[in-house]
């Protein structure tokens, strides 16, 4: 309500405000921020920040400007002042001063500036439109008769200031709406136990007394937080450097078994939105890699894969295998001794499927760096596969869905790679990918936003035998290979090569093999074969490309190459 009056020399107006409705509302949520372990839970800051309406009153005083055309346009200069509160706001002080006049009879016009402690400087710029009502002639002298039909000046609009709040500690929750269970697992090499002093200067969090899997206390082994006798958990969490010798893992359906580094970033879910785990531990000097988690010297396969779980709503809770070392990459021999990365059914079935293998690096495996048996839906991202002495992938059976893909990323690519660098030998028929008896419907991507990349010395690129699916590749350079660098035989599916092709292969043989070449394909009765960015073939002793005994289509969409044969 308020208060006027209104004469010819001078304006007077007082108006108090006061909320007659709810006095808070929301405004937003921020993002979580603060993000860190305790316990076996994680937990996260936010800033809830409310719209407060404020009661306070403010009073100005107007006087009409003189000069004929400015008293024409009632042109009136304004100031005053304003004071707005509310409980547990600050108060705000402030003054404000208008300038306004009528442009016609039903058109008014104004600017505003105003200053105070809450809101600080601002300037407005208003129009009003106004229909009917007696006004005097613009020729007549103004009297306080027309005055009275000035509408009542105030502010309209609701007074509000902003209220921050900090919600502390939340614990964070699965979509579902139960907590995340975090189980942590650190060796005993860089973390010894017996040490407190040290042990509390790399991880000041410790505490021998804590139950044992929590951030605290993190358990040795990832064997003991899979004891069945213990929680199950949606993420078994292994420390930064940890070190294990001989030491073969398996993964529990549905659940997330991260290694943590610095090139190994994990997301998770809060309030719908996706976040980075909080690290463990986490060294701020950048000459101090964290390095992920090293499983060296296994006695057999490295991992074997397990699936993903249906959960009651319909959806799948996955399974997931990311940011560990089967192998090191500086010590030849350090694999395991059977395959890297291994999925070959498990006790739900014969098809392991639903699963994710992120940041993982396989060195030196004695037989496959991957092997996929009768496999389901595998998603591997910025994986590598170093030195494998079989085959770096071999997928075969079934109708499987898999993806190699690579991710950007803001210092790096994480892309998935496979490589030999031909320091130890290899197994004599030994290939980058092999794929082998899959089914109409299989799907093998190894082209993601940042195309995967074959670098294979002393070994063949590709060999594609009895697929009914679709396979595409990325970058290949194949350098010092057998024959058949690339070789796709008797298959109905259809092949995409969508990277450059860069195949430099000197074979020591001084007579041809007629049927050899450094691209071949044959008896592919159906489907298609397609290459297209470049394709370059060098300093062979055999033949370059062969294509015999095919009835799909093979077609070439950009430049290819082939010189320095020492045979047509």
């Amino acid at each position: 309500f308020g208060v006027e009056t209104l004469g010819p020399l001078f304006d007077l107006r007082a108006n108090a405000y006061f909320p007659v409705s709810e006095t808070r509302k929301e405004l937003s949520l921020s993002d979580p921020f603060n993000i860190r372990y305790l316990g076996n839970n994680i937990l996260y800051d936010q800033i809830r920040t409310f719209a407060v309406h404020l009661k306070g009153l403010d009073n100005e005083i107007s006087i009409p400007l003189p000069g004929r055309l400015l008293e024409r346009h009632d042109v009136r200069a304004t100031a005053g002042w304003y004071h707005f509160q509310q409980e547990l706001v600050d108060s705000t002080w402030g003054w404000k001063g208008r300038l306004e006049g009528d442009l016609t009879a039903n058109v008014h016009l104004g600017m505003q500036v105003s200053n105070d402690n809450t809101f600080d400087t601002n300037v407005n710029f208003f129009v009003a439109f106004s229909y009917g009502g007696y006004r005097q002639p613009d020729d007549q002298p103004r009297s306080q008769y027309d005055r009275m039909t000035t509408p009542v000046i105030r502010e309209y609009n609701v007074i509000v200031q902003p209220d921050p709040e900090l919600e502390p500690d939340i614990i964070a929750l699965r979509p579902d709406g139960t907590p995340y269970f975090v189980e942590h697992v650190a060796s005993n090499d860089p973390y010894d136990r017996s040490n407190l002093a040290f042990m509390q200067r790399i991880a000041p969090q410790y505490d021998p007394t804590a139950p044992l899997g929590t951030f605290e206390n993190p358990f040795l082994t990832v064997a003991e937080a899979q004891d069945p006798s213990t929680t199950v958990s949606d993420i078994v969490f292994v420390w930064t450097n940890s070190v294990y010798e001989n030491t073969q893992l398996t993964t529990e359906h549905g659940v997330r078994l991260l290694g943590e580094a610095d090139d190994a970033p994990h997301e998770f879910v809060i309030n719908g939105g996706l976040f980075l785990l909080p690290r463990a531990i986490d060294n701020p000097d950048p000459t101090v890699p964290d390095l992920k988690p090293l499983y060296q010297n296994t006695d057999g396969n490295g991992v074997m894969l397990t699936s993903g779980i249906g959960l009651p709503d319909g959806s799948i809770q996955v399974t997931e295998f990311s940011g560990f070392r089967l192998g090191d990459e500086f010590t030849p021999g350090s694999g395991p001794t059977g395959n890297g990365i291994v999925a070959a059914g498990d006790d739900l079935g014969p098809s392991v499927t639903n699963v994710v293998v992120n940041f993982v690096e396989v060195n030196y495996a004695q037989q496959d760096g991957i092997l996929l048996q009768d496999a389901g839906t595998i998603s591997f991202n910025g994986t590598r596969v170093f030195n494998a002495f079989q085959d770096g992938i071999e997928v075969s059976g079934g109708v499987p869905n898999i993806e190699f893909l690579s991710s950007p990323d803001a210092f790096d690519p994480f892309r998935f790679e496979l490589q030999t660098d031909g320091t130890i030998p290899l197994a004599p028929d030994a290939t980058a990918v092999r794929l082998v008896n899959l089914g109409p419907g299989s799907q093998v991507d190894m082209f993601g936003f940042i195309p995967s990349r074959i670098s294979y010395v002393n070994a063949r690129a590709v060999d594609i035998q009895q697929v009914a699916g679709s396979a595409q590749f990325g970058v290949i350079n194949n350098f010092t290979s057998p024959d058949d660098a690339i070789f796709i035989s008797d298959n109905t599916g259809s092949f995409t090569f969508r990277g450059d092709i860069f195949i430099q292969t000197p074979n020591t043989a001084t007579a041809a093999d007629p049927d050899a070449a450094a691209i071949n394909i044959e008896l592919q009765t159906a489907g298609t074969v397609g290459f297209i960015e470049a394709v370059t073939v060098q300093q062979r002793q055999a033949g370059g490309i062969r294509m015999d005994s095919n009835d799909g289509n093979i077609f070439f969409n950009n430049s290819v190459l082939v010189n320095q044969l020492q045979v047509g």
